[in-house]
């Protein structure tokens, strides 16, 4: 049998709106007394938004040092990973077997990419050293929004974190 307090969710108050908001409104926060963070998602949103605004520079030079750190240790497992043939080979092989999947998969965008490849090699597009999005330096990867032929050297330059979240955000546009 159920009971009066079953029924009715638990609320909790905001403390920047001071709205009493369902606990699912709330992310957890193992420190805190009742588990939750003292901010509604929506408020802590927003706080986070106007943060990103005034630390623009701080962050963006945070991102890019942290970016660089990765890049390095991917380095060094490549590295690790070559010194052992056995180990070289599997990697190869996986390498291989993907790329042929994909282009079997997706041929107009292999033909862009090799396209955009060419072009760079070749000199008639130039790319540039910065993602075009968050202005981070970088060597940044051709995005195209869309795969017809007369449109595969029309891309966007992005690093490649935007570029994943652009992906992310839009699901429905061909990888």
């Amino acid at each position: 049998m159920k009971t009066e307090s079953d029924t009715v969710d638990l609320l909790k108050k905001c403390g920047d709106c001071k709205c009493s908001k369902p606990l699912k409104d709330f992310a957890k926060l193992t420190k805190s007394h009742d588990g939750l963070q003292k901010r509604c998602r929506q408020c802590s949103s927003i706080r986070w938004k106007k943060y990103e605004i005034s630390h623009r520079k701080n962050l963006l030079e945070y991102r890019a040092k942290y970016a660089s750190r990765q890049r390095f240790i991917d380095r060094k497992r490549y590295e690790r990973i070559k010194q052992d043939p056995s180990e070289y080979a599997k990697l190869l092989t996986r390498m291989l077997e993907n790329n042929k999947r994909m282009a079997k998969k997706h041929p107009q965008q292999r033909k862009a990419r090799l396209a955009v490849s060419s072009a760079v090699r070749c000199g008639r597009i130039v790319r540039p050293k910065i993602c075009s999005s968050c202005e981070i330096e970088c060597k940044p990867e051709a995005h195209h929004d869309s795969y017809e032929r007369e449109h595969w050297l029309d891309v966007r330059w992005l690093c490649r974190k935007c570029h994943m979240e652009h992906h992310r955000k839009y699901p429905d546009q061909p990888v």
